[in-house]
């Protein structure tokens, strides 16, 4: 199958190559001339946990070619120049692969609901320089229709040309496994704010549990607005339910646990590897969702708006916040 990867950052990369393995013919296409450089003249280079490989595969600065699938791996802020670039290019099917809510309305309002199928990617990747990445966690995909019913089959199409490479789960509702997912990246945030990787954001437990609160208010909002959530693979709705809403002397040790335990390598998450970049962060689609959601319904979700604000800070003035000056600002 020709797959096209259309963003080489680092879980584009990781698909990518993961894909490359089974005998696809993949093209990655980045905007980031440096990263097309690095590929096409040192190869791709993968570390973490499979150990150390070079792929040879090929990277372009836009899609040359009509794939029998494309893969969209930027961040959610760049979809729509994404999409713009392969709209007129045949009907072929696409996979978005965003964190965060809106990906997909984006991309069915340009290429049209029928081609769009969504992913909840559940492995961790890092982005280290052009031409290297880091595969930090293992997991599969789940993949779902993302708009009505799938009356041509497009889902089963999509997942045999990615089960070979991934274990894949089919949802019959891929929003309400995204919301459940976006709960569990809202930290994204906090590490973010302090200029440090998971592991290390969550060595502290006063930490912790800010964490814990930005994912209760989240998953109080999408409750009271009647946003139905789904469990994922490995981790059943109530078992995330019970550590939010878990006791204050026992929640953030067990979270802090989980967080320092995701990785053996450093894992900054996706919003701070972007503003390690110099780009623009997810966060308006992550915790942003969740106050735009709050203000549908009335309510106020004061933390991840404040989360929101203080990254937005930190990608004008690239200066990071002390634990204690970030705890300050949030008011705990």
């Amino acid at each position: 199958m020709k797959i096209a990867v259309i963003g080489a950052g680092a879980i584009g990369c990781v698909a990518g190559a993961l894909l490359h393995e089974k005998g696809h013919a993949v093209t990655l296409v980045s905007r980031d001339p440096r990263q097309v450089r690095a590929i096409n003249h040192k190869n791709l280079s993968i570390d973490g946990i499979a150990g150390k490989r070079n792929y040879v595969i090929y990277a372009a600065r836009s899609l040359e070619f009509i794939p029998d699938l494309a893969l969209i791996a930027v961040k959610t802020q760049d979809m729509e120049s994404a999409c713009l670039q392969i709209k007129d290019m045949g009907n072929f099917p696409v996979l978005t692969m965003q964190n965060g809510m809106m990906a997909d309305e984006i991309a069915g309002s340009i290429l049209g609901e029928e081609r769009v199928v969504s992913s909840v990617v559940m492995f961790g990747a890092t982005y280290k320089e052009p031409g290297r990445v880091t595969y930090n966690f293992p997991g599969g995909l789940v993949i779902g229709k993302a708009f009505g019913q799938d009356g041509g089959g497009i889902v089963e199409k999509v997942r045999g040309m990615l089960s070979a490479a991934f274990e894949v789960h089919v949802a019959e509702n891929i929003q309400a496994m995204h919301r459940a997912k976006l709960i569990l990246n809202l930290n994204n945030a906090v590490a973010c704010i302090l200029g440090k990787d998971l592991q290390e954001t969550f060595s502290e437990e006063e930490v912790c549990s800010l964490g814990l609160s930005l994912m209760r208010e989240a998953w109080d909002i999408f409750e009271a607005g009647g946003m139905e959530m789904s469990d994922l693979p490995d981790l059943p709705l109530e078992k995330l339910k019970s550590l939010l809403y878990a006791p204050k002397e026992i929640g953030p040790k067990i979270y802090g646990n989980i967080m320092r335990g995701l990785s053996h390598l450093p894992l900054p998450g996706s919003v701070l590897q972007s503003v390690m970049r110099g780009r623009d962060s997810e966060v308006d689609y992550l915790n942003g969702e969740v106050v735009r959601e709050a203000g549908r319904i009335g309510r106020e979700a004061r933390l991840n708006g404040k989360a929101v604000e203080l990254v937005n800070e930190i990608e004008k003035t690239n200066k990071y916040l002390s634990v204690d000056e970030m705890l300050r600002r949030f008011g705990s």
